[in-house]
């Protein structure tokens, strides 16, 4: 597992998130999401050919109310513009703000009623 999705996950289940899968690739997180159905999907939209990008289009057709958080590396502005175009809730720097991205997570997951779990999906 590259180690940026290893500090994200740490630091959603110190947070006290419960991460409920992971994907290694665009294709497997559209496919984690459509069977998990997470309260927040986290994307590393920086992936070659933008396939992230496809990746969050795609889990937004299967639910266009999702709450996609795109996590890019700093600089990368095509994959910020392309995130906040395609439907991404916010876009985080994941590494350079890595605070940040918890404090999105916590915002998205606040107010969810007592019947629905709080869980986070990392891709």
């Amino acid at each position: 597992m590259p180690d940026a999705r290893r500090v994200v996950i740490d630091r959603l289940r110190r947070a006290g998130h419960d991460v409920v899968g992971e994907a290694a690739g665009p294709a497997e997180a559209v496919s984690r999401f459509r069977v998990l159905r997470p309260d927040v999907c986290a994307i590393d939209v920086a992936m070659e050919d933008l396939a992230g990008i496809s990746a969050m289009r795609r889990i937004l057709e299967v639910d266009p109310d999702a709450r996609v958080i795109a996590c890019t590396r700093a600089g990368e502005d095509v994959n910020v513009i392309a995130a906040i175009r395609s439907g991404a809730r916010d876009v985080v720097a994941t590494m350079l703000r890595l605070e940040h991205a918890m404090q999105e997570v916590d915002e998205e997951l606040h107010g969810l009623g007592p019947p629905r779990a709080r869980r986070a999906l990392t891709a």
